[in-house]
């Protein structure tokens, strides 16, 4: 689990530095690998919490143009927003900047582990390309499978079928 610690916080802005293994994190999805790290600022206003900073964390992950395996850091932007009671006052949708969730006057804690699950699960990419083959098209990494190449050689006829080019569609 991942938590914030916030009994006895005052108001104001808190810093908020934490590594924390990936296995604290249930039904995390096997992509990630290592430690989360989260860093950002919380900032109490009487019962209300918002953090804001980033978490990042290392994924293991097929190409999908050479079925290499790489690593990369995910990297995402965190904006959590927390009230202290039993109940929110009904606010206009339009002007909520993002969903406040209630807690409990005596929470110790701010629980935010399904949060950074349900974050890190969208933010795999749809489309996994190895560093080293970015930007290349499918020619550049295999040419010998290239359209180019298999062009040239519809181009090279078989004798036997010759005469066929020489019948007109009408």
């Amino acid at each position: 689990m991942i938590k914030i610690f916030i009994q006895g916080l005052e108001d104001g802005l808190h810093e908020v530095s934490m590594k924390e293994p990936i296995s604290e994190v249930p039904d995390m999805y096997e992509e990630y690998y290592g430690e989360i790290k989260i860093e950002g600022g919380l900032r109490k206003l009487g019962g209300r919490y918002n953090f804001t900073g980033e978490a990042s964390c290392m994924a293991r992950l097929a190409c999908d143009l050479t079925l290499e395996e790489f690593d990369e850091r995910i990297t995402v932007d965190l904006n959590l927003a927390f009230v202290e009671g039993d109940f929110l006052e009904i606010e206009d949708e339009e002007e909520k900047e993002y969903e406040e969730r209630v807690i409990g006057t005596e929470d110790k804690f701010l629980d935010i582990t399904n949060d950074i699950r349900e974050i890190f699960a969208v933010s795999l990419p749809m489309k996994k390309v190895a560093p080293e083959h970015r930007g290349k098209d499918f020619s550049d990494i295999y040419p010998e499978y290239s359209a180019d190449k298999n062009k040239k050689d519809e181009d090279e006829i078989d004798d036997r079928w010759a005469p066929l080019k020489n019948l007109k569609n009408n």
